[in-house]
């Protein structure tokens, strides 16, 4: 007798669902977020960052405290986690980085250069968010007011724009 001969009620029940686990990462962390525990782990990459003043434009959650553990560490180069964890000790921030230094590390065998890839990538968006707002800025003028150049800059920057 095949399973089609069978019928509803003498069908065998399926095996009851498990539910699913709940899960501990449920949040995708931020480009900054991981930078900051690439450097909780790896305090010597500070000194590779090179300048990232212009991040600050950012708007990130973490990037704040990204950029003065930067500037920290900068100031502090044979710093360890531990002295990391101290200076921040008592603070919201050294609340955040308790967390993410407990945190499972970072996957990868290259963190030099998953560091520099996150840093392209913020450096990537404050270009992008430049290139952006001089865009808008050239929107608002008429475009039958804008100069030759304006209007070339302003076609350039219109075919650079992501789709």
């Amino acid at each position: 007798m095949c399973s089609s001969d069978l019928q509803d009620d003498e069908r065998p029940a399926p095996p009851p669902r498990q539910p699913l686990a709940p899960s501990r990462h449920r949040r995708v962390p931020g480009s900054a977020r991981s930078a900051i525990r690439l450097l909780l782990q790896n305090p010597q990459l500070a000194r590779d960052a090179g300048d990232t003043s212009g991040l600050a434009t950012l708007e990130e959650a973490d990037l704040p405290l990204l950029l003065e553990l930067l500037a920290y560490l900068r100031k502090n180069p044979a710093a360890s986690m531990g002295g990391i964890l101290g200076y921040w000790y008592g603070t919201p921030e050294g609340e955040l980085l308790n967390r993410l230094a407990a945190a499972d590390p970072v996957p990868g065998h290259h963190a030099e250069q998953e560091f520099q890839d996150i840093l392209r990538h913020l450096s990537s968006r404050v270009v992008s968010n430049q290139s952006e707002d001089r865009r808008r800025a050239l929107e608002s003028i008429p475009f039958t007011e804008m100069s030759p150049e304006q209007k070339q800059e302003y076609m350039s920057l219109l075919r650079a724009r992501p789709r």
